[in-house]
């Protein structure tokens, strides 16, 4: 193995979830912003407006065909819409798939987006469940805040 591929594989996320990548590491992953399905996402989206799941499942299975496992999500892309279809590409994906592949399986990242009346453990906890029930996980791979609240300190 060359210098540059050892490198290449002693990342964070081959020392957080080893078990995940023996072979190789995510050197991509797909951010999910523009996925919501709200007419704000619509807007958000120009004149393409909100994305089908035609081209939500050409976009997913594209990324995964080429062995993308990484996917960029939050409870506040499209009040958790976001969250909801790449968790039902996911169900599709399993569906299609006799035996998983643990080396391939998809890594969702989530975020938790706190505010003035949204700031406690308890509201972090129950946002971090209801982004996985959202997703149709047990739990999520990693889990961010999304912007720090001194944003809102004046």
């Amino acid at each position: 193995m060359s210098p540059q591929n050892r490198c290449a594989r002693d990342t964070l996320f081959q020392r957080h979830f080893p078990s995940q990548f023996k072979e190789s590491t995510p050197l991509l992953a797909l951010g999910t912003l523009q996925w919501g399905s709200t007419p704000v996402d619509g807007v958000l989206n120009g004149s393409r407006g909100v994305l089908s799941e035609s081209e939500l499942s050409t976009i997913y299975s594209s990324f995964r065909s080429k062995g993308v496992v990484l996917f960029d999500t939050a409870e506040g892309y499209g009040g958790g819409t976001s969250e909801k279809r790449l968790g039902r590409l996911r169900q599709k994906e399993l569906m299609k798939q006799a035996a998983s592949d643990d080396n391939n399986e998809p890594i969702f990242m989530s975020k938790f987006l706190p505010s003035p009346w949204r700031y406690t453990h308890k509201h972090f906890e129950n946002a971090l469940r209801a982004s996985n029930e959202r997703m149709g996980i047990t739990k999520v791979s990693i889990y961010f805040l999304h912007s720090p609240m001194h944003l809102f300190r004046s």
